[in-house]
């Protein structure tokens, strides 16, 4: 077979992020890549490895991203950090990967798996904000810096469910994603009572 399992991934991938869960299904993403439903099972025999792999592949992504923009440095902590949260919070408003984490949630709920790689996408999360807080402020207590991450990655996710109603904010507004941004700062450097 010539047909790239990528292709599949990628279909896979947009189906989950615009179309949701109900209408991820073999045949759907058979058909939203163009190729017959028994490459697709080749490549991946049964939905449920297919959901984990779609899951594997944006996380993965997503985790190159951040290590590409941690290993930077040149920079001074203060850029790290605003590159990371800039990163993120750009992930929490691209209408895919929006969609993909949402329909991530509601799954997570019913699936183990699904639960599982959500709860390790947030962990690494989590750590990575600690990490670059750390490099902020190296004598901050461990506990203070895992509630401030905790903080800023409910601010950045929280924009993922409120940035989606054009009624309450706009997505295009380049001041939101920095006001955002600054946020994130002053939580990390504990600018807020």
């Amino acid at each position: 077979m010539n047909d790239n399992p990528n292709k599949v991934l990628t279909a896979a991938i947009e189906v989950l992020s615009c179309d949701g869960y109900a209408h991820f299904s073999m045949r759907n993403i058979a058909k939203k890549a163009g190729v017959r439903l028994a490459t697709v099972q080749h490549y991946f025999p049964t939905k449920k490895i297919l959901l984990r792999a779609t899951i594997r592949e944006v996380v993965d992504e997503f985790d190159t991203q951040m290590d590409n923009v941690l290993k930077q440095t040149t920079k001074s902590p203060e850029q790290r950090f605003t590159q990371v949260a800039k990163l993120h919070f750009s992930t929490c408003i691209d209408p895919s990967t929006a969609g993909f984490f949402i329909a991530l949630w509601a799954l997570s709920v019913h699936d183990p798996d699904a639960k599982s790689l959500l709860d390790e996408t947030y962990q690494l999360a989590h750590e990575r904000f600690c990490r670059t807080i750390t490099d902020l402020h190296e004598r901050l207590p461990k506990k203070i810096i895992a509630q401030r991450a905790s903080l800023i990655l409910t601010l950045f996710e929280g924009a993922n469910i409120t940035m989606r109603s054009p009624k309450i904010l706009r997505v295009s507004d380049r001041s939101l994603k920095k006001a955002f941004v600054s946020a994130a700062l002053a939580i990390a450097n504990g600018d807020f009572k």
